[in-house]
């Protein structure tokens, strides 16, 4: 026993430590999700916060592809509200299962941070490339804040090529995103955006009324948002200002400006827009050429050679001409290339939804010729058996006929017999006998057709002949006679009241067993007037509602 007792007891621990591992792993999975959710709901005032708590997740911990990729895409957010550039996705990559599996609010989202890692690495093409496949997600997504962070970006890399079109389109969808969402700070910083692409593109009407909106809510602007809407102002008024407000706004700039934090190159626009060349070129001497941008160098070589043109310093103002030249080649070369770029992305992307939406216009119309020939043969179906159902109702009604025909055959061939055996006992008038003879023979030859099913119809046209309305009155006397000899209880009967002819055959056919719509048909008179007469009759025989249907009372005055 005690050989089977050891490694019994070994499986059941085993058993139980697996049970409590597996509920421990569960326990920290839902733990994750709380977490996961308390470090969504304060990541964009406390991101610092954010990023420790998910550096301390426990990866391992994490329970399928979309709780990692959950967590992959809050780290990447954590790092880029905390100023932390990174190029590699080794942290985002888990994320890329929203790519496929997503919703339009995860797949924009992933898009963006994609471009922002792109960004870093300083590859606008990538960047541009997450940016329009992102894009198309935002009708969907129902986020106007991440919305308007995709297309400021778009603008920057639009500007950085010198599409300033393009970037004018994206900076006013920015400005649009941002008042719905209602972030007051990237709303500010996408007007003085746009601000400054109308005044590039020289619509100083449109840049001097969005500077104007922001003078009302100019204490609520940082101070580098006053900066930048003073540079714009100051730039427009060096294009279009009157000399005295320039001179006023000029001097203003440089009280209210610290010098590290002037803009030299903007400086000597000023001076040499008033026509202080030599004061321009002083001002140009105190940028650092080594700090600039490669923008920032273009705009400084660009201002360097019209001081020096002015100045009369014609050898320089060339060589200086040849560097700006050179620059501005080299900066719409590589625009033309990326915009070529982000044109192929656009259309490959564009091409893709094309064929996405003929996919679906092929299959809904082969589902809706698949539903058409249901249809089609499905009523096809039920005409048939409707069809066949009124077939098989003819059918029934047809042997209904053919069975009242032949009882009607039956008991003309006995009513025939009684006939012959009448005429062979009794010696009948001539006119009686005849009748009776006319009347035996037809019922013989009906008969005979029914019983051999040979010329039937021919028997059928005679009996209709002898039926015919101009003979229907004369052939309804002649029956009843020929009933009430049969019967001559019923004559009896009905001669002792003030009967009409028309009474007393409606009164004999009713004995006979005929039915008030058979009467009607054969005296040609309608349904109601047979009613009436019937109940004439009644009155007249002293039946009173309770003695009984007037069949009934004929019935029992026929005798056999």
């Amino acid at each position: 026993m005690m050989r089977f007792r050891l490694p019994f007891c070994f499986f059941l621990l085993a058993v139980i430590a697996g049970q409590q591992v597996s509920c421990t792993r569960m326990w920290t999975g839902n733990q994750i999700a709380a977490t996961l959710d308390n470090v969504e709901s304060y990541i964009n005032d406390r991101p610092d916060s954010a990023l420790a708590v998910l550096r301390s997740v426990d990866t391992t911990a994490l329970r399928g592809p979309g709780q990692r990729a959950r967590a992959a895409l809050l780290h990447q957010i954590a790092l880029d509200k905390c100023y932390i550039d990174i190029s590699s996705d080794s942290v985002l990559s888990p994320a890329f299962w929203y790519l496929r599996h997503g919703t339009a609010d995860q797949k924009l989202k992933t898009w963006y941070y994609r471009s922002v890692l792109a960004r870093n690495a300083g590859d606008i093409d990538t960047q541009m490339s997450c940016l329009v496949r992102g894009e198309q997600y935002i009708p969907r997504a129902g986020d106007p804040l991440m919305a308007g962070r995709l297309h400021t970006s778009k603008r920057v890399i639009f500007l950085s090529i010198f599409d300033v079109t393009d970037a004018v389109q994206s900076g006013e969808k920015a400005v649009a995103s941002f008042l719905q969402a209602g972030d007051q700070s990237r709303y500010h910083d996408a007007l003085i955006g746009l601000a400054n692409l109308y005044s590039i593109q020289e619509r100083y009407v449109e840049c001097g009324r969005l500077l104007d909106s922001l003078t009302s809510c100019w204490e609520t602007l940082s101070v580098r948002q006053q900066k930048l809407a003073n540079r714009i102002k100051f730039d427009m008024l060096v294009e279009t200002g009157p000399v005295i407000q320039l001179n006023r706004f000029f001097e203003q700039y440089l009280q209210e400006t610290a010098g590290h934090q002037i803009d030299w190159v903007l400086v000597a626009r000023a001076y040499s827009s008033m026509g202080e060349a030599e004061r321009a070129e002083e001002a140009l001497s105190h940028v650092d050429k080594e700090s600039l941008s490669e923008h920032g160098l273009f705009t400084f070589l660009k201002v360097r050679a019209d001081v020096l043109r002015t100045l009369g310093r014609v050898t320089e103002a060339l060589a200086v001409s040849a560097e700006y030249r050179k620059i501005l080649d080299e900066l719409t070369e590589r625009g033309l290339l990326s915009r070529a770029r982000f044109l192929e992305e656009e259309n490959r992307l564009r091409r893709a939804r094309a064929s996405g939406i003929w996919w679906i216009v092929a299959v809904s119309l082969l589902a809706l010729s698949i539903a058409t020939l249901a249809w089609f043969f499905a009523k096809a179906w039920r005409r048939q058996k409707t069809k066949a159902s009124s077939l098989q109702r003819q059918l029934i009604r047809a042997s209904g006929r053919i069975s009242s025909l032949e009882r009607r055959a039956k008991e003309a061939e006995k009513e025939a017999c009684k006939l012959e055996v009448l005429l062979r006992q009794e010696q009948l008038p001539d006119d009686v006998s005849r009748l009776v003879a006319e009347r035996v023979a037809l019922l013989n030859r009906y008969a005979l057709a029914r019983i051999t099913k040979k010329d039937e119809r021919q028997a059928m046209k005679e009996l209709e002949a002898a039926l015919s309305r101009e003979r229907r009155e004369q052939f309804l006397h002649d029956l009843t006679l020929q009933f009430w000899y049969l019967h001559p209880g019923l004559g009896r009967f009905l001669g002792q009241y003030r009967l009409t002819e028309q009474e007393k055959d409606s009164c004999t056919l009713l004995a006979m067993g005929c039915k008030v719509k058979e009467i009607s048909s054969l005296t040609g008179l309608s349904e109601q007037r047979c009613y009436n007469i019937f109940n004439t009759v009644r009155r007249k025989l002293r039946l009173k509602p309770g003695d009984g249907n007037l069949q009934g009372l004929l019935l029992t005055h026929i005798e056999d």
